[in-house]
């Protein structure tokens, strides 16, 4: 499983290759900023043990798409803090770890396994939040800046 997210470019077979990779560099560029966003707000909002960091991938061409994300083990993790859960019955011992880890108390990670229960896990949006830099960026970069760069850059 991998969590990402991902732009490409449609129809744009028909484009000069110097407007292709305009559009292709002002994609990454896009996808960098918002994999740096994600970053941070995973190190504000969802940090334990730095895994879920630790097993992101930056931006990368794959097939035919610019991706980033989050892969290995933290996918499953980082989709139940990414969308949030309904009320379930997680395994209470890496809570009462966690809750000595980071709190030190075991009673606080028995806790959070209470409010998991009753609760599930509150929305963390990570992702949502770096794919809005994505289209901030996307919306407000001209092409046309790209172009010249690439062009002047011959």
């Amino acid at each position: 499983m991998v969590l990402e997210a991902s732009v490409e470019s449609e129809s744009v077979d028909n484009w000069p290759q110097k407007i292709i990779d305009a559009e292709n560099n002002r994609q990454f560029e896009a996808m960098s900023a918002g994999f740096s966003a994600m970053l941070e707000n995973i190190n504000q909002r969802a940090t334990d043990r730095g895994t879920m960091a630790q097993d992101a991938f930056q931006p990368r061409k794959e097939d035919g798409r610019i991706v980033y994300g989050i892969g290995g083990t933290s996918a499953v993790y980082g989709l139940a803090q990414e969308e949030g859960t309904e009320p379930y019955t997680p395994p209470i011992e890496p809570l009462l770890e966690w809750g000595e880890r980071k709190l030190g108390s075991r009673d606080a990670g028995a806790a959070a396994w209470q409010t998991i229960r009753e609760e599930g896990i509150e929305e963390k949006a990570f992702m949502k939040d770096s794919l809005d830099v994505v289209e901030g960026i996307l919306n407000g970069a001209e092409l046309d800046d790209y172009i010249d760069d690439t062009v002047n850059g011959l």
